[in-house]
């Protein structure tokens, strides 16, 4: 955990070449919620955001600044301490907004409701992106592991 913000913050802006970021989810909605300055980190091509230790998920309101800071993200990978339901809106909200995506990936489960066969179409009732692609696109669930491949 990062007890000062300012300088984790000043180590973001000073690292040119990164890559690749680990990052817990506190730090991460600290600074998704960082409305006061343009902070933008487009070498950042893949992301993983441990969310291990604590209670909090992403909202919908964080994944527009996460579209914008990480503009460029080709993987996300989002780990919950519980395997709670998987918040459609959520992906759907990550599928659009993160326009270079190519490997989305989240723990949890998905409802009963919904059958391995039908989750694709779950997908698109969320996603324009995925309801507006003539592309195809890979959908794995796996010991509540969940995984798309754009």
């Amino acid at each position: 955990m990062v007890d000062n913000w300012q300088h984790f913050q000043t180590l973001l802006i000073a690292a040119h070449n990164i890559s690749t970021l680990c990052i817990d989810l506190d730090c991460a909605i600290k600074l998704f919620e960082n409305t006061g300055e343009d902070l933008t980190f487009s070498r950042v091509l893949h992301l993983f955001i441990d969310g291990n230790n604590c209670d909090v998920t992403l909202k919908n309101e964080h994944i527009h600044s996460l579209s914008k800071t990480f503009s460029d993200i080709h993987s996300l990978k989002i780990k919950y301490k519980t395997e709670n339901l998987i918040e459609a809106d959520i992906v759907g909200s990550i599928l659009d907004n993160c326009k270079q995506l190519i490997v989305f990936t989240i723990n949890g489960r998905i409802s009963d409701d919904i059958s391995l066969e039908h989750i694709q179409k779950w997908l698109i009732e969320y996603s324009s992106r995925l309801k507006n692609s003539n592309k195809d696109y890979q959908v794995d669930f796996c010991d509540n592991w969940f995984q798309i491949w754009l």
